[in-house]
């Protein structure tokens, strides 16, 4: 694997050769952001718990660490991070997270460097990835730029990581292993390609995207949405099917059936685990709701609510007893699920978002520039008596809008 704009790493560099999508540097010369006259390197692998001292050199060295993760939720019951990818200042590195233990990682000197609030992350969408780590590692990355939250900011039309490459540098990247099951060994060479991609040129999109955001004067914006990404709170391992009646095939089902709905879910988590199956691949909730909602008590019952001939065969009397089940003892189902807010709560939101709407289309900028949906919230379930505490709101907005925001909380 050939990797453009990358200084060599002093450690053991990959035994799989790739083919790289990037052969013409000389393409690319003209665009200020691509660095043509760094040498190219192949990434260095960890595999093993010992090996995590080899990033201490680069970790060491690097004013800025670019990092990407690839889980595979669409695949198993429980998620796991699979790979790690990382720019350490030019030096390129994938770790296998498969083969460590979560103690390894969050005792190493990576896990130090990525809480280390003076040293800056690079993340594209980072949400996820952060979450990830915390739930995995309980490390909190810090430092973060976000080229996705700078790029929403911007108002620019494609934000996807992508499209910002291109923009950024000229370099149209491969598609296809968004999908990609990152739990597989061994990891497809395309896949790796597309993997290391993520990070290979995230520095210089971070430098593209940073100018913008200094020349729209959105600095003290966009780092209020790279703080909130920090705050990401870890993906929870926990199903909870009380969260089914929030879903939009749930709507109108009457108390039984919400009954039924629930029970269907804890029957779809047991069996979800059972065949380490994402519980919405084993069964989706649309199909869920519309056997609640029927209630059927046999199988030719169950066949009338189109459940498809799978789910038939495999689960078709399991699912027809679980609906029993619900019927004759049903869950207790909290009343307070999808309660509406106070009437005042409403209408100070309503009168919120329509100012913010009109600022936003004078200013040309969108709406989460002028007042963030954390923001929006707090406000308006709180008034604008402290705009100290409203979250994500800043100096700057305070200023600039308080006398606005006072009078739409009235």
């Amino acid at each position: 694997m050939t990797i453009p704009h990358a200084r060599p790493s002093p450690r053991a560099r990959c035994s799989t050769p790739h083919t790289s999508l990037f052969d013409e540097p000389a393409r690319f010369a003209h665009h200020p952001f691509v660095l043509t006259d760094q040498a190219t390197q192949e990434p260095s692998w960890i595999r093993a718990a010992a090996e995590l001292s080899s990033l201490e050199p680069d970790l060491e060295a690097a004013p800025w660490i670019a990092v990407d993760t690839e889980s595979n939720s669409m695949f198993v019951y429980r998620e796991q991070v699979c790979l790690m990818q990382l720019n350490l200042g030019g030096a390129l590195w994938l770790v296998d997270t498969l083969a460590l233990k979560s103690e390894d990682v969050s005792s190493s000197a990576l896990a130090r460097a990525l809480e280390d609030p003076d040293v800056p992350v690079y993340l594209h969408g980072g949400e996820y990835d952060v979450a990830c780590l915390k739930r995995e590692y309980t490390l909190g990355v810090r430092g973060v730029f976000d080229t996705q939250q700078a790029a929403a900011f911007l108002g620019m039309p494609r934000t996807g990581y992508g499209a910002l490459v291109e923009a950024a540098t000229g370099v149209v990247l491969a598609k296809g292993h968004a999908q990609y099951d990152w739990g597989t060994r061994p990891i497809d060479s395309k896949a790796l390609q597309y993997a290391i991609d993520d990070v290979v040129h995230l520095p210089a999109v971070v430098e593209w995207i940073r100018e913008r955001v200094r020349d729209a004067d959105l600095e003290e914006e966009v780092a209020i949405a790279c703080a909130a990404v920090e705050e990401m709170e870890p993906h929870s391992v926990e199903v909870n099917p009380l969260k089914l009646l929030r879903h939009k095939h749930a709507k109108g089902l009457d108390p039984t059936a919400q009954a039924v709905l629930v029970r269907l879910g804890m029957w779809r988590d047991t069996n979800a685990m059972r065949f380490n199956k994402p519980p919405g691949r084993l069964v989706s909730t649309e199909v869920l709701a519309r056997v609640a909602r029927a209630q059927p008590a046999d199988l030719a019952a169950l066949k009338r609510c189109k459940v498809g001939p799978r789910i038939e065969r495999r689960f078709g009397r399991s699912l027809v007893a679980a609906v029993e089940d619900g019927l004759e003892s049903p869950p207790e189902v909290r009343r307070e699920v999808g309660a509406r807010s106070p009437q005042t709560v409403r209408q100070r939101a309503d009168r919120l978002r329509t100012w913010r709407r009109g600022e936003a289309e004078q200013r040309g900028v969108p709406p989460v520039v002028v007042l963030p949906p954390r923001a929006l919230e707090y406000l308006s379930e709180h008034g604008a008596g402290d705009l100290g505490a409203a979250p994500q709101l800043g100096e700057k907005r305070a200023a600039r809008y308080g006398d606005a925001l006072r009078r739409a909380c009235e």
